[in-house]
């Protein structure tokens, strides 16, 4: 049968008392699309075994800490260079935990 979710992830580490360190370019994804950390050609292979794109319902974004620090958000089909993309990243700094 398969997989029925897939799940992608990232974390930053910093010692306790000190800044939390930038993810991906340092920048938010809120920025240029080229300036930004990003995940792209995301794929499936569906239950026929066949490579397929994930269906942009199914696509959920999920950030746990301060969007000022960090954030992610899903792009939809970037054509056929990048295909489905998430953006991801952020310049960390104080005040970014859990």
């Amino acid at each position: 049968m398969g997989a029925s979710k897939i799940r992608f992830g990232g974390q930053t580490y910093a010692p306790p008392n000190t800044d939390s360190p930038p993810m991906g370019s340092g920048r938010l994804p809120k920025e240029k699309f080229e300036n930004s950390g990003f995940m792209g050609q995301l794929r499936i292979i569906d239950s026929q075994y066949n490579e397929a794109d994930v269906k942009p319902e199914n696509m959920k974004p999920y950030r746990d800490t301060n969007s000022n620090c960090y954030d992610v958000i899903y792009n939809g089909f970037e054509g056929r260079l990048y295909r489905q993309a998430f953006l991801y990243g952020g310049p960390g700094g104080r005040n970014c935990g859990i």
